[in-house]
């Protein structure tokens, strides 16, 4: 990719969930908010969203689950003309409806209409900008992304997640899944033993420091201990998930082709 010399439009984002969730428009006519998900892997519509807007999914003998750290739902498949982000547009797209309720383990409906995963983030180089709410798409390297003045942090992929190794309190260090649609930070039960933190699951507790390097860190960050085992593996092995209550605090680039995370000052 070629850097690009002029910053994207800046498209506004809703952190009324502690979600990065933005207003599309699909196929057009139908409008909704969706979460920015780097930790799905693909386009995901609420099924009551799609029903309400006739949008047509198809019922699959051998439906896929999907799970979360909360729950699991069936998904079934979809397709989607177009999908409009501010004034980027992306057509002919295949999506999965989920009942996003049971991904979540709520009842309340209180969750985005849809969720943008991985397989669509990847094209652009994303800005995260918490301080003024608002994303920019960038479709080649920004010209930033040069200056040694904003810390430049290395990721590597599992599947379609990201992940980054973190310290936490200066004692305890482990890879971590960087997620935009995830409200709080979690940490595994193991993690929270090292941590000296009660091992108690859904109790907001704090942790003193999160650091990804020496100047991308957080202090006094809110963290929720979760049990992760949906997403541990032989060779995968999470301390937790960074979620908004770290990364509130910062600009963010995710650069998925140059595999970098850019914190900026």
């Amino acid at each position: 990719m070629t850097a690009s010399q002029t910053f994207p439009e800046a498209i506004p984002f809703s952190y009324a969930r502690g979600l990065v969730e933005v207003d599309v428009i699909l196929n057009g006519l139908v409008t909704g908010r969706f979460g920015l998900d780097t930790g799905a892997d693909q386009l995901y519509i609420d099924k009551g969203f799609a029903e309400r807007n006739n949008l047509p999914y198809f019922d699959s003998p051998t439906p896929r689950t999907i799970v979360s750290v909360a729950g699991r739902t069936s998904a079934s498949p979809m397709e989607i003309q177009s999908l409009d982000i501010g004034s980027e547009r992306l057509i002919d797209l295949s999506a999965l409806a989920i009942d996003i309720d049971a991904l979540a383990n709520v009842s309340d409906g209180d969750h985005p209409d849809g969720l943008i995963g991985y397989d669509l983030l990847r094209k652009y180089c994303i800005t995260v900008d918490y301080t003024q709410n608002t994303i920019a798409l960038h479709m080649g390297k920004p010209s930033f992304t040069h200056d040694s003045r904003h810390t430049a942090i290395p990721f590597t992929e599992h599947n379609h997640l990201i992940l980054v190794d973190v310290r936490l309190n200066d004692s305890c260090s482990g890879k971590m899944m960087v997620d935009l649609c995830s409200s709080y930070t979690l940490i595994s039960p193991e993690t929270a033993i090292k941590l000296g933190l009660k091992n108690d699951d859904e109790s907001l507790q704090s942790v003193s420091s999160i650091s990804l390097g020496k100047n991308a860190a957080s202090t006094d960050v809110p963290v929720v201990v979760s049990d992760l085992k949906n997403f541990q593996s032989s060779h995968l092995k999470l301390a937790g998930i960074l979620g908004a209550s770290f990364l509130k605090g910062h600009v963010v680039t995710i650069d998925c082709v140059g595999k970098t995370i850019y914190v900026h000052h």
